[in-house]
């Protein structure tokens, strides 16, 4: 595999889980703004990717997808 193409999709997947723990983080905290804490007590009112991570949308299908040349699609843990 070309090391320019591997170079690419690190950079793109590091911006896409910042992007992913920064909105799961705005809705645990909007949550808690509303009332409901679930999310806090969750630990999910955190940018901490891990807390937020599911292994197949968030890590093995960004990685896959385009790899096999198609487009972008993911998800966390709500």
């Amino acid at each position: 595999m070309d090391p320019e193409k591997i170079r690419q999709i690190g950079l793109f997947f590091s911006a896409f889980l910042v992007s992913i723990c920064f909105h799961e983080m705005a809705h645990a905290w909007m949550a808690k703004r509303k009332g409901d804490n679930t999310a806090q007590l969750m630990g999910r009112l955190s940018m901490n990717p891990v807390v937020h991570a599911d292994i197949l949308g968030t890590v093995i299908l960004p990685i896959l997808m385009p790899l096999m040349g198609g487009f972008l699609f993911g998800w966390a843990k709500p």
